[in-house]
């Protein structure tokens, strides 16, 4: 039986109500509230090569009825005035200043082709100038040794590890932490597979 290939696109809408998000009154916590105004916003998720991923977030300004607090809560999955979800953001970053150190225009093109979030490169380096300081302060030690093996090496004197190590606010410098990382790695293996002087 011939295969009769197709290319299927289509576009899957999820709602986002606010009562799903609000955590209540930031000063008093009651959930009892009015509405002031209703607003929606169409964001865009991360998808795959046939499915085009859009979030419909509902806003709304409200007047707490307990204490008379106002405000717009926001969903923090959802930053104010990007019309791409804290997902895309962090896919572009990671691609960026992880090991794959891939261009704005790459990660742009990447999005587009492999999940469907059309933006443009100018945007993507935009965000890498404006958080990458910030997101390697929050993650960038995802990519580093694990923790657990940090108070091994730092009993290595001839090893200069920083159990609690600065920001990185660039790519070059995080190529670096990782290469120095692994270096200590590597030396630590070394030392581990030696025999010790009971055993010789």
């Amino acid at each position: 039986m011939d295969l009769q290939f197709t290319l299927p696109s289509r576009t899957q809408i999820t709602n986002i109500g606010f009562d799903s998000y609000y955590q209540g009154c930031p000063g008093c916590k009651s959930k009892i509230y009015a509405v002031q105004h209703t607003s929606h916003k169409s964001v865009q998720e991360i998808g795959t090569p046939f499915i085009r991923n859009i979030h419909n977030v509902e806003s709304k300004t409200v007047r707490c009825g307990k204490c008379g607090w106002q405000g717009s809560p926001e969903h923090p999955y959802y930053p104010k005035n990007y019309t791409v979800t804290l997902g895309v953001i962090t896919y572009a970053l990671k691609a960026a200043l992880g090991t794959d150190n891939c261009s704005a225009k790459t990660i742009a093109s990447q999005l587009h082709s492999q999940h469907h979030v059309d933006i443009d490169d100018k945007t993507v380096q935009k965000w890498i100038d404006h958080h990458q300081d910030t997101f390697l302060n929050e993650i960038g030690c995802d990519w580093d040794t694990p923790a657990v093996i940090s108070p091994l090496i730092s009993s290595f004197p001839s090893l200069e590890v920083t159990p609690d190590p600065p920001p990185y606010a660039s790519k070059k410098s995080l190529r670096e932490r990782m290469r120095s990382t692994l270096q200590a790695k590597l030396f630590l293996q070394q030392i581990q597979r030696r025999p010790s002087r009971s055993e010789s």
